[in-house]
């Protein structure tokens, strides 16, 4: 499996609040990316918290349980320390919180767990796409079908979101497994990048670029364009003996 990861500031930030984790391991390959909301140090400090946390609930392994019930306990526990960080008197923003989205390559699947509105894409023979669901006011939206997604991207309210880590009223994690074949590429991202690109720009950059080039060309085109919120990308390419070892 080839993996690699870029995260840059978008022009509008003056810190970078995303973060994002690509760890391979005896448990399977774990790739997440966060995005912190609620000022920029309360947003870094959640993200981070929420990578930190996830890794150390995957890096456990499944120790004879379902890999999907490991994920969902692994994001219960996630939001539970950005809520503790919050309640804490020092806390750097009280309305911190930031989405979360997990690829847990196990065998011959991908073990997705999500909150928020990052984004895994699937790309496989040429065609991409979105394996998550993205929980804001723009997302609930365009699957109503009030807006089209070309609209999505420029809507006032594109970065209101409906569930988040850290927000007191509203938090759930959507998980679910998918199967993986030989030659997929897996790309999970933060919204600057999806905000920036039409999902078609994503697909022809990874396969025009490959997983070395891919994340940094992908950047390059979001800022092109004008994005201004932090952006991260990680991609992995599986190959044959990947999926047959189950690694």
């Amino acid at each position: 499996m080839r993996l690699s990861a870029f995260s840059r500031q978008g022009r509008g930030r003056a810190h970078n609040e995303d973060s994002f984790l690509l760890v391979r391991q005896e448990s399977g390959t774990i790739m997440a990316v966060a995005d912190g909301v609620g000022g920029s140090k309360a947003g870094e400090v959640a993200s981070r918290i929420a990578t930190q946390t996830l890794s150390d609930q995957l890096s456990r392994g499944l120790d004879g349980q379902v890999a999907e019930t490991v994920m969902l306990t692994a994001f219960q526990e996630a939001h539970r320390a950005v809520m503790n960080t919050r309640r804490l008197p020092d806390t750097p923003g009280a309305d911190m919180g930031t989405t979360l989205t997990c690829a847990w390559i196990i065998e011959d699947g991908v073990v997705v767990g999500h909150a928020g509105d990052s984004r895994l894409y699937l790309v496989r023979e040429g065609a991409i796409r979105q394996l998550t669901d993205d929980h804001s006011v723009t997302g609930e939206l365009t699957r109503q079908g009030q807006i089209t997604p070309a609209e999505a991207q420029t809507h006032p309210q594109r970065h209101v979101l409906t569930n988040a880590l850290g927000d007191e009223t509203c938090f759930w994690a959507d998980v679910r497994t998918w199967r993986l074949e030989a030659r997929d590429l897996l790309c999970l991202c933060t919204d600057g990048l999806s905000d920036a690109l039409p999902t078609e720009e994503v697909a022809r950059i990874v396969l025009e670029a490959g997983v070395e080039e891919g994340p940094s060309r992908l950047i390059a085109a979001a800022l092109a364009a004008g994005a201004q919120d932090d952006v991260t990308v990680l991609l992995a390419a599986l190959d044959q003996e990947d999926v047959e070892a189950g690694r």
